[in-house]
């Protein structure tokens, strides 16, 4: 255990998972209020009206065409809602690490289990590319496999992705959790057959996560850890 974990107070025992994998937003980051000033960004220029950021939180979770496509006025055609798309990943692009905070804990909490041997990935519907720069930001060395939103993978809920980094990881459902806050996550681990860890920091309420069956849901870092472990 690193000087870092003991400063934590953590007392983590055998982990009981070969590979753990993490959701990305509302999960091990807060991005809001960078989604929220790309989305304003455009919509400014197109002369739509402005969003706020508890519209981008129950926008969020699906991808980021059904982010805009949420935001957008409901008489918006989908070629317009496409158009609008791209000038948002243009625009968020930009901005993906300007605002984003990582959680209180998730960065010792991530390296406890990389020194404990556990496999390390992120299964997002985020954008690819925004989800591997921000990693390699944010996360440098941490995670062993990274996957945004890719042209001809279905999205999450849908197990696919889930399975595939599985296999790459080299491990099996049987010793796999999935970690998410939001009902999509919890609902992609049952799919896959996988442990379905919720936390509660993020953009769903607990009351959600316990609704959709979540496995076990976590306050903060630590009680992740510890639900992680034997």
């Amino acid at each position: 255990m690193s000087g870092s974990d003991l400063k934590m107070g953590w007392k983590v025992k055998i982990l009981r998972f070969q590979a753990v994998i993490f959701d990305m937003d509302g999960t091990l980051i807060d991005s809001l209020e960078d989604m929220l000033d790309s989305v304003n960004a455009v919509f400014a220029r197109e002369s739509y009206p402005l969003r706020n950021l508890e519209q981008i939180r129950q926008a969020v979770g699906n991808g980021a065409a059904l982010l805009i496509s949420r935001n957008l006025p409901p008489q918006a055609s989908e070629e317009e809602a496409e158009r609008i798309l791209q000038l948002y990943k243009q625009e968020y692009s930009r901005r993906l690490t300007v605002k984003t905070r990582v959680y209180d804990g998730i960065l010792p909490m991530l390296q406890t289990l990389k020194n404990s041997g556990v496999s390390l990935g992120v299964l997002s519907n985020k954008p690819h590319d925004a989800a591997v720069t921000i990693c390699q930001e944010l996360f440098p060395g941490l995670f062993d496999l990274v996957w945004g939103d890719r042209a001809g993978i279905p999205k999450k809920p849908d197990p696919t992705a889930l399975l595939d980094a599985i296999r790459q990881l080299g491990a099996s459902p049987a010793s796999t959790a999935y970690v998410g806050d939001s009902q999509t996550d919890i609902q992609t681990a049952q799919n896959a057959g996988v442990y379905g860890v919720g936390v509660s920091w993020g953009f769903r309420p607990r009351q959600a996560l316990e609704a959709q069956g979540a496995d076990v849901i976590c306050d903060d870092a630590q009680q992740l850890a510890m639900a992680l472990s034997r």
